[in-house]
């Protein structure tokens, strides 16, 4: 621990300026202990991506017939989020969060795309930001914008806790087989 002399100017009652010292405690880096705090690794695409689609709530199912240039789809009629085969592995998982998100939070591409984006920036994967808020949204009074935002947070935070529960039972899964074979 070290004293810290913190400078401040002042003016005197003739005029002239003065300075005066505050004498602070600190304390330096290598003066404090604790606990480590882990890094979270950012997981590979792959892996993410069987996470994401893993125990859903509605079933996951690639297909030839989403349409051009959307990653994935969810249908309120068959209750299924329909993923495009061809489609780039960073835009299928933010899709597919959004498509997750759909299912539970209803039709507000808004609040799904939060949601998704949530999910993306706790795996390292790309967000896809909007450029502003929708009109509908904006126009929401206080207690509807906590309820909406509510609502992105316990869908976001449901995802991340599967994505979780699932890398943490492929992880035991293969540290049994390579136990197993030592």
């Amino acid at each position: 621990m070290t004293d810290l002399l913190a400078n401040g100017e002042y003016e005197r009652d003739d005029g002239t300026k003065g300075r005066n010292y505050d004498a602070k405690r600190v304390f330096d880096v290598s003066q404090t202990y604790g606990k480590k705090v882990w890094e979270r690794r950012t997981p590979p695409i792959r892996s993410a991506l069987k996470a994401l689609t893993t125990n859903t709530t509605v079933p996951v199912r690639l297909s030839d017939n989403v349409p051009h240039g959307i990653a994935a789809e969810y249908s309120q009629t068959d209750k299924v989020v329909y993923v495009a085969r061809t489609a780039p592995d960073n835009d299928k998982f933010f899709a597919i969060a959004r498509e997750l998100a759909r299912a539970e939070l209803g039709d507000n591409t808004f609040l799904c795309d939060c949601a998704a984006n949530i999910v993306c920036l706790r795996y390292g994967v790309p967000a896809k930001h909007c450029e502003r808020i929708p009109d509908e949204v904006a126009a929401m009074d206080t207690r509807e914008k906590r309820g909406a935002l509510d609502m992105v947070r316990d869908t976001a935070v449901s995802a991340m806790e599967r994505m979780d529960r699932n890398f943490t039972i492929e992880r035991e899964k293969n540290e049994q087989e390579r136990d197993g074979r030592g």
